[in-house]
């Protein structure tokens, strides 16, 4: 009875889990252009970190959880240049940039 309940409890856990975990984000960018993902940070500013490359060789991305994917011109954000592999931008900086991928 006892393992038929932690059982459930368990089942009843995951369920809960994905129903609120937020869902990676899959896109594409053209040649020469970076795949970023922004997380909306405080007062008008994004955190952004490289977007993941699903596939080597190609241009295929995700963008985990809370954040949104944008396209931008290659070279525009240097993420790599700070210690922790993120850049604080103000809102408007990701105007040229293509919102959702490409």
């Amino acid at each position: 009875m006892l393992q038929s309940f932690r059982l459930i409890a368990l089942v009843a856990l995951i369920a809960c889990r994905e129903v609120i975990s937020a869902e990676d984000k899959y896109f594409g960018c053209h040649r020469n252009v970076d795949a970023i993902c922004a997380t909306s940070a405080v007062r008008y500013t994004l955190k952004l970190t490289w977007a993941e490359r699903l596939h080597r060789g190609k241009r295929d991305y995700v963008c985990r959880s809370d954040t949104n994917p944008i396209c931008c011109n290659q070279g525009m954000f240097d993420i790599n240049a700070t210690p922790n592999h993120f850049l604080m931008v103000v809102d408007t900086a990701i105007n040229p940039c293509s919102i959702g991928g490409q």
